[in-house]
Parts: C-alpha cells; sequence; structure tokens
C-alpha cells in the first residue's frame, strides 16, 4: 500500500443475500485448513498449500495483526445460512492516493460453481467504490484458470489484456489476463453497467489500460492517474 493514511475502515461486517463478509479470528483455522490445505484450490494461488494448522494459524494471527494497523482488506466469505467459512476475500493491493486497488479471493472446493464467488466480488468492489471512494478495481487470473477469469466476468468485470510473466506461481512465470472496472462503470446495487468489451472511447476518457487484471475502470471526475 502507498504512503497514504489507512483506507480499510475496520473492515466492516458486508453482506449479500446469501453471504456474510467478516473479519477473521484465530478460532477460523480449522476452516481455513479445510480448504487451504487441498491442492487443487490452490494450485493457481501465489501462497502454499498449508501443510499443517500452525500453516492456517499463521496466515490468521499475520491478518489480525494487520487488522490492528487497519492494513488489511481482508474478509472471511461464510454462508448466512449456516455461518460456514467457506473462503477469503481480500485487497492485496491498495493504492488510494492514486485511487485503485486490486482484489484476490479463493473458495473452498465444494462451494464452487455455486456463484458465491462472483458474489462476494461485487459486495468488495461496492465496498472499494462507495466506501474507500477509489476509482478503479483489478483482479488477475492465471490463463490456465479459466474459473476465476468466469468469476470475475460474472461480477462485471471486463477483460483488458495479457500480461506476459508478471509474476511467479509455484516457482514458474504466469501470464496474466487482467479485468478492470472504474467507479462510473457501476450501476444501482453496485452491479457493473459498463460495457463487456476490452476496450472503449477514448472520447468519452475510458480507456482501458493493456494488462492481465480484471477491474471496474475508474471514477474520472475524482482521481487522476
Amino acid at each position: 500500500m502507498d504512503d497514504q493514511a489507512p483506507v480499510f475502515l475496520g473492515n466492516p461486517a458486508l453482506e449479500t443475500e446469501r453471504l456474510l463478509l467478516r473479519r477473521l479470528s484465530l478460532e477460523d483455522a480449522e476452516a481455513v485448513y479445510a480448504y487451504a490445505s487441498d491442492p487443487e484450490v490452490t494450485r493457481f494461488l501465489l501462497w502454499p498449500t498449508h501443510g499443517s494448522l500452525d500453516d492456517s494459524r499463521a496466515f490468521l494471527q499475520a491478518t489480525l495483526d494487520r487488522y490492528a494497523r487497519d492494513e488489511c482488506g481482508e474478509w472471511g466469505i461464510a454462508l448466512k445460512e449456516t455461518g460456514r467459512l467457506i473462503g477469503t476475500i481480500g485487497i492485496v493491493q491498495a493504492h488510494p492516493a492514486r485511487g485503485w486497488c486490486e482484489i484476490g479471493y479463493v473458495v473452498g472446493r465444494p462451494h464452487w460453481r455455486l456463484g458465491y464467488a462472483p458474489e462476494a466480488v461485487r459486495r468488495v468492489i461496492r465496498f472499494a467504490f462507495e466506501d474507500m471512494h477509489l476509482n478503479r478495481v483489478e483482479a488477475c487470473h492465471n490463463v490456465e484458470n479459466g474459473a476465476s477469469g468466469r468469476v470475475m466476468e460474472k461480477a462485471g468485470m471486463a477483460c483488458e489484456g495479457l500480461q506476459r510473466q508478471k509474476l511467479f506461481c509455484k516457482d514458474q512465470a504466469v501470464r496474466d489476463p487482467a479485468r478492470g472496472l472504474r467507479g462510473d462503470a457501476v450501476g444501482e446495487g453496485g452491479r457493473c453497467t459498463a460495457p463487456r468489451s476490452p476496450t472503449a472511447s477514448r472520447r468519452s476518457g475510458r480507456t482501458r489500460a493493456a494488462g492481465a487484471c480484471s477491474g471496474w475502470p475508474g471514477r474520472p471526475s475524482t482521481t487522476s492517474r
């Protein structure tokens, strides 16, 4: 995060129709381990598969320490009906002075293909625009992970390009398709109303950067890039 004052606002609880996005606690260790120890879930993620409950506890303690400094935009994804924690979603980079952030998420395999991930993504995007007052939200996925790309599309994000060998995942350089959303592309209820095309009119000021991320391209009246 850049040198602007913290902006996560204490990670308030966020709700959707079926989900509660809440702060994590040490009591979540077993639930985190249940998905973080699954190699299929972590296959395309940057962090290593958890080998023990101690790994999950260490992640949670680090998260709590960052909460205390308001440096962590990380929420547990819990089912409203049962309270069960099924994954996490977070703002992995935040640059408030520049008006943008990047989000990331993970959901346990038993809860794939049920629409939970895009539901959570839409809510965090709404928080980024309405509460953090950012101009742009991005997300990236490995080109081999088409399912994550579909989550972003369902959340209203538009593919903006391909970032070649952007980073290393499990010791291999990967290419990430990039998606983005601007604040002015958000309609009622936080749903994106922007065109799905990866390009946009230069006259309107809605040119989308080439790269491998997904997002809402911005709130041009409030932020300079």
